[in-house]
C-alpha cells in the first residue's frame, strides 16, 4: 500500500522529519548537482554547516544522481520504493539460501521488508536505505564461509561501503554486529576445516578494510564533524529516549493496541514507530514454531538469541543489558533510542518464519496451504502499513510561505527562529499526523519552522540539525536566553548570526526594545531594529581562550560586536584602534564568499557572521591569510591599511584525502571483481574440458 500511494498514486511523503530536514536538505543537494558543484556546504542554517560529513546526507549514495533528473519529492517517494523493493529481494536471496524453501523465503522477505520497524523508516530515508543492504551483507558472509573467494570478498567490501554511504551510523553499526556475530557463528560451525576458515576469516577481513576504506569520503569528514559536535557521546538520560517499554511487547500482536497517530488516537509510551515491532501474525507464530521444532540447528538458535537480545536491549533503562552495553561496548553512547535495537530482532523474526516455513514442507502440509500463509501476510502487512506513512499531493510543496512573501529578504540576511518546539507539537504531534491535505502542509510552511527556509534560498541563523558545530549552537542557545528574558543586549547577540529577522509562533507575547513586528501571516515576525551586515570591521579585537571565557565575553551586557571582537586560538592578538572603519561589499556563495573591504589609513579586523570551521581558507589580494575564531564561533581576519579584495573558499583537506582513499579502494574493488570474473571464467572452461 505504501509504494501504491507513492508510485501509482504519485503521492509524497512529508510528515516528521521529512519535511522538517530530509526535503529541505534534499533541495540544497539537488541546487549544487544542477550547478554541477559538489554539495560540500549548507549555507542556510546555523550559519553554514558542513554537508560533506553531515552523517546524515547520502549525496555519495549511487541514488542521489536521480536528484538532478526529478523533484525532490519524486526522488525520495522513488528512493523509498526502490530500497523496500531491493531489501525486499535481498532478504528472499539469503533466506532462500537459509532455509533452502521458495515459499519461506518469500514469507521471511515480505515479514522483513513489510514489516512495521522497515515500513515507518521511510519517514527517514538514510535509516531506510541502510536496512536494505543487512541482508546482502548476510548473504555475502555466508558465501564467504562456504567457499571463501576473491568475487564474493569483493562484492562483500563493496556492499559494505555501501551501507556507509548510505548515511545511517546505528543502523550501520547494528548491521555489521549482527554479520560479525553470523560470520563467528558459522566460522566455528566449520572450524574443522581449518584452511577454509582461515580463508574465510582473511577474507572478510580484507572485505571490511577495503570497505571502509573506500567509504572514507563519507566517513573522514564525519569524524571531524562529531570531535566538534555535542553528539560525540550522549548522557545516559539522552540515550534512553525512545525504548521498548515492557507493555509495548504486546505490539509483537496488536500494532494498534495503543491507537494510531494516522487516527488520532496514540496514546502510547513515547511515539508510534520506534517501538513498532509488528511483523504480522502467521511470521511470529512460525518463528516461535521454528525455535520449537528446529532447535537444534546452529541457524535456529543463532537468530533466537539474536532477536531475544534486540528486544533485551530495546527495553533500555528497564531491561538492565542495556545499561552494561552502554558503559562497556564501544561505540553504543554514541546512539540514542535503544527501541531500534529491534531491527536485528525483526531480521530474525523473519529469518525463523523463513525456517518455519520450511519445516511445514517437510512434515507434508500441502504448498496450498503454504501459499494462503504467504497471501494472508502480504495482505495483514499490507493493511497494516496503508497509512502508517503519511502522503500528500506534490502540489503542497508548490507554495511561498506568506512571510517570504510580506517582508522583503535579500542574501545577505538571515532569519532567526525561535520557539520552533512549540510548532513542532502542532504539526509534528506524536498522537495524531494531522490531516492528510495540501492546506495542512501549507499551514506548516507558513509556519517557518527551522530549514524551510532552504526551499526558498533564505537563509536562518539557527535550524535543526542533529549533528551541528558545538560553539555555533552554543551562541545560538545564549542568543534564545536572551530574547527569552528579552534582556537589552538580545538585539546585539543576533547581530553576531547576521540576524535581521526574528521569527516566533503565534500568539507569543514579546515586547522588547529595539524589535519592530511586521504583521503576517502564519507567525509573529519583528525586525530587528540594529541588525548587522554579513561582514563588518573593527578596530579592536580581545583575546579569549576557554570555551566558558568566550561565552562569558560575548554575553556581557556591555560588549558591542559593532566596536570589538572577541578572538580566540593561535592566531588572535590583542588590537586597540580608534580610528573611524571602512567599508564592506560582500558576494556569497554556498563555499565561496568574495568581500571587498577598505579599512582606511589603520590596521582593522574583519568580521564575517560564518561558522569558523576547518576547511575554510581566506587570501587578501591573492594572499593567504591566517583565519581567527571570532566571538567564539564565528570567522575573522586580521588586515592591513587600505582596500582588499578577501576570498574565503571551503576546500577541506580531509575531503581531499578521503576522496583519494575512496579510489583507491574503488579501484581494489573493481580489481577483485575483474580478477574473480577471470578466475571463475578459466573454473568453468577447465569443467567443461574435463567433461
Amino acid at each position: 500500500m505504501v509504494l501504491y500511494r507513492l508510485v501509482i498514486r504519485g503521492e509524497s511523503l512529508y510528515w516528521g522529519d521529512i519535511l522538517l530536514y530530509f526535503y529541505p536538505l534534499e533541495h540544497v543537494v539537488q541546487s549544487s548537482l544542477r550547478s554541477g558543484k559538489l554539495p560540500l556546504w549548507n549555507p542556510y542554517i546555523l550559519c553554514g554547516q558542513p554537508l560533506a560529513g553531515n552523517p546524515q546526507s547520502w549525496f555519495f549514495y549511487p541514488t542521489t544522481a536521480l536528484l538532478a533528473m526529478m523533484p525532490v519529492w519524486a526522488y525520495l517517494s522513488a528512493n523509498t520504493a526502490f530500497h523496500l523493493i531491493f531489501g525486499g529481494l535481498g532478504a528472499y536471496l539469503f533466506l532462500r539460501r537459509l532455509c533452502g524453501d521458495r515459499l519461506g523465503a518469500i514469507l521471511g522477505a515480505i515479514a522483513f521488508c513489510g514489516s512495521g520497524y522497515i515500513i515507518s523508516r521511510a519517514q527517514f530515508p538514510p535509516m531506510l536505505q541502510a536496512t536494505a543492504w543487512l541482508p546482502y551483507i548476510m548473504l555475502l558472509v555466508d558465501r564467504m564461509v562456504d567457499r571463501p573467494k576473491v568475487w564474493y570478498a569483493s562484492f562483500l567490501a563493496l556492499v559494505i561501503a555501501l551501507e556507509l554511504y548510505a548515511a545511517h551510523a546505528q543502523i550501520a553499526y547494528l548491521i555489521f554486529v549482527s554479520a560479525g556475530l553470523y560470520a563467528l557463528a558459522r566460522l566455528v560451525q566449520i572450524r574443522r576445516h581449518r584452511v577454509r576458515v582461515r580463508r574465510a576469516v582473511l577474507g572478510m577481513s580484507l572485505a571490511a578494510l577495503i570497505g571502509i576504506l573506500t567509504s572514507s569520503a563519507q566517513i573522514l569528514p564525519a569524524i571531524q564533524l562529531f570531535i566538534l559536535s555535542p553528539r560525540g557521546s550522549l548522557g545516559w538520560g539522552q540515550a534512553n529516549r525512545f525504548i521498548l517499554w515492557w507493555e509495548q511487547l504486546i505490539n509483537f500482536i496488536f500494532p494498534n493496541y495503543y491507537g494510531n497517530p494516522a487516527v488520532g488516537n496514540y496514546w502510547g509510551a513515547g511515539n508510534y514507530w520506534e517501538p513498532c515491532v509488528f511483523v504480522g501474525w502467521a511470521p511470529l507464530a512460525l518463528a516461535i514454531y521454528a525455535v520449537w521444532r528446529c532447535r537444534k540447528r546452529l541457524a535456529v538458535r543463532y537468530y533466537a538469541i539474536l532477536g531475544l537480545t534486540g528486544v533485551w536491549l530495546a527495553l533500555g533503562k528497564f531491561g538492565g543489558l542495556f545499561w552494561l552495553a552502554f558503559y562497556l561496548v564501544p561505540g553504543i553512547s554514541s546512539f540514542h533510542d535503544p527501541a531500534r535495537f529491534t531491527f536485528i530482532t525483526t531480521f530474525s523474526l523473519a529469518a525463523l518464519a523463513a525456517i518455519g516455513m520450511r519445516s511445514l514442507r517437510d512434515r507434508g502440509v500441502s504448498n496450498l496451504l503454504r501459499v494462503a500463509i504467504v497471501c494472508l501476510t502480504a495482505l495483514q502487512l499490507g493493511w497494516f502499513s496503508a497509512r502508517l506513512n503519511p502522503s500528500v499531493n506534490p502540489k503542497a510543496f508548490e507554495y511561498q510561505p506568506d512571510l517570504l512573501r510580506t517582508i522583503s529578504l535579500n542574501h545577505e540576511a538571515r532569519l532567526f527562529v525561535m520557539l520552533h518546539e512549540t510548532v513542532w507539537e502542532r504539526f509534528v504531534n506524536y498522537d495524531d499526523y494531522g490531516p492528510y491535505s495540501v492546506q495542512h502542509v501549507r499551514h506548516e510552511l507558513d509556519s517557518m519552522v527551522p530549514n524551510i527556509g532552504m526551499l526558498y534560498g533564505v537563509e536562518t541563523a539557527n535550524g535543526y540539525e542533529p549533528v551541528p558545530i558545538r560553539a555555533v549552537t552554543e551562541v545560538e542557545a545564549e542568543a534564545k536566553a536572551a530574547v527569552s528574558a528579552q534582556e537589552p543586549h538580545a538585539g546585539a547577540l543576533l547581530g553576531l548570526f547576521n540576524a535581521t529577522t526574528l521569527v516566533l509562533p503565534m500568539n507569543t507575547r514579546f515586547t522588547a526594545q529595539g524589535f519592530t513586528e511586521i504583521p503576517t501571516r502564519g507567525a509573529k515576525v519583528f525586525r530587528i531594529d540594529s541588525a548587522f551586515p554579513r561582514a563588518w570591521l573593527v578596530r579592536s579585537t580581545h583575546h579569549v581562550e576557554g570555551r566558558k571565557r568566550e561565552l562569558s565575553a560575548i554575553t556581557d551586557p556591555n560588549f558591542n560586536p559593532a566596536i570589538t571582537a572577541i578572538v580566540s586560538g593561535d592566531n588572535a592578538r590583542d588590537m586597540d584602534d580608534l580610528a573611524t572603519v571602512g567599508q564592506v561589499t560582500v558576494s556569497s556563495f554556498a563555499t565561496h564568499t568574495n568581500i571587498v573591504a577598505d579599512a582606511g589609513e589603520s590596521p582593522a579586523f574583519l568580521v564575517w557572521s560564518a561558522a569558523c570551521y576547518p576547511g575554510w581558507v581566506a587570501r587578501s589580494d591573492g594572499i593567504p591569510i591566517p583565519i581567527v575564531r571570532t566571538n567564539h564561533a564565528f570567522t575573522g581576519v586580521y588586515l592591513t591599511s587600505g582596500k582588499h579584495d578577501i576570498v574565503f573558499e571551503y576546500k577541506p583537506f580531509v575531503l581531499r584525502i578521503a576522496l583519494y582513499l575512496s579510489f583507491l579502494g574503488i579501484a581494489a574493488i573493481f580489481f577483485g571483481l575483474g580478477s574473480g570474473s577471470v578466475y571463475r571464467s578459466h573454473s568453468r572452461n577447465r569443467r567443461a574440458t574435463a567433461v
